[in-house]
């Protein structure tokens, strides 16, 4: 039998580690291992998981490039298409990602800039901006908005790294 104060710092790390994203459509497709984690990734280092995260930048010490494309349900008007790039640039490494979405009738472009860069040997840190770009039909107008999100990396031990990661902290941006 457990006693209650180990059930309750158990489920304390359970729920911690769940992501709160609730579904956020504004985020690209990009990397199969992110996506069979629901985009959990904010802890996990990884090329794709460094645009989730940007801090996750900061320990990326060498030049990657990747393409992405998902096709959901064989359906054309559902397809996603994402290019990315890392650089390293002395003690921080630069990432600049675009991702494009839909199809003629209604597209979003996302155009992404991060920066990342270790602040001890255990923590590092990243901003991004984001720039989107969303494309409607006939009347409707076409949305352009620009936001940015921010990350942390705490590696705890070999085995344990702890990624916090906010996205649009000022969300009228998005809702206009």
């Amino acid at each position: 039998m457990f006693p209650l104060h180990k059930i309750s710092v158990l489920s304390l790390f359970i729920f911690l580690s769940l992501p709160a994203t609730a579904g956020n459509p504004y985020r690209f497709t990009g990397g199969a291992a992110e996506a069979g984690a629901g985009y959990a990734c904010a802890g996990k280092q990884d090329f794709w998981s460094s645009f989730h995260n940007e801090a996750i930048l900061g320990i990326n010490r060498s030049f990657s490039a990747g393409v992405c494309y998902e096709n959901r349900f064989s359906l054309a008007e559902l397809s996603a298409r994402s290019a990315a790039v890392i650089i390293p640039a002395g003690r921080a490494s630069l990432g600049g990602l675009f991702s494009d979405f839909g199809f003629e009738g209604l597209r979003r472009h996302t155009i992404s800039v991060a920066c990342g860069m270790p602040l001890s040997e255990k923590i590092s840190s990243g901003v991004g901006l984001d720039y989107f770009i969303e494309n409607c039909p006939s009347e409707y107008k076409d949305h352009m908005f620009v936001t940015f999100g921010a990350g942390i990396l705490i590696s705890a031990s070999d085995n344990i790294r702890i990624g916090i990661h906010i996205f649009n902290p000022l969300p009228g941006n998005i809702r206009k």
